[in-house]
């Protein structure tokens, strides 16, 4: 994380993660519970900006009222991020991040099947 410039100033103690839930759509409950938790914050949806690099991870922000970065790092295009509303869609990260589509399409394996459809 030192390397990209976020050694400081996040703090995954507030996080949701992938074990925490079978639907994505309810990690954001999760991070606002841990967050009230663990630092006592009381915090809505709307006070949450959510990054993700799938549909689903668009979808969650959604969930919750929160508002949807996409970012099209992984095997899911910008257009495609785009159809679930993100409000808001880069096609990286940003100099030093990895940009465009990768891993299961540059290794020539099908597409997993997307939830923007």
């Amino acid at each position: 994380m030192a390397a990209f410039g976020l050694g400081t100033g996040l703090d995954l103690r507030i996080g949701a993660y992938g074990g925490d839930a079978v639907e994505r759509t309810e990690l954001p409950r999760h991070a606002l519970a841990r967050t009230r938790r663990v630092l006592g914050l009381s915090l809505v949806g709307a006070d949450l900006v959510i990054v993700g690099d799938t549909c689903r991870d668009v979808q969650a922000t959604q969930a919750v009222g929160a508002r949807a970065v996409g970012v099209a790092t992984g095997d899911t295009t910008a257009v495609e991020l785009r159809a679930p509303r993100a409000d808001v869609v880069l096609s990286d990260l940003g100099p030093g991040w990895p940009s465009g589509t990768r891993s299961r399409r540059s290794a020539g394996l099908p597409d997993c099947p997307s939830a923007c459809g």
